[in-house]
């Protein structure tokens, strides 16, 4: 089992998402917003 969580509740920045979840010893993100922007509407 393994633990994550939805990334954008920890904050905007990428920066804060991973950085809150490396705190908490987990290693995978849920990514929904970065920097208030949708996932699936980010460029590659």
């Amino acid at each position: 089992m393994f633990f994550s969580g939805i990334s954008d509740e920890a904050g905007q920045a990428i920066d804060t998402q991973i950085k809150a979840h490396r705190e908490l010893g987990w290693e995978y993100l849920e990514l929904r917003l970065i920097d208030g922007t949708n996932l699936t509407e980010l460029s590659d």
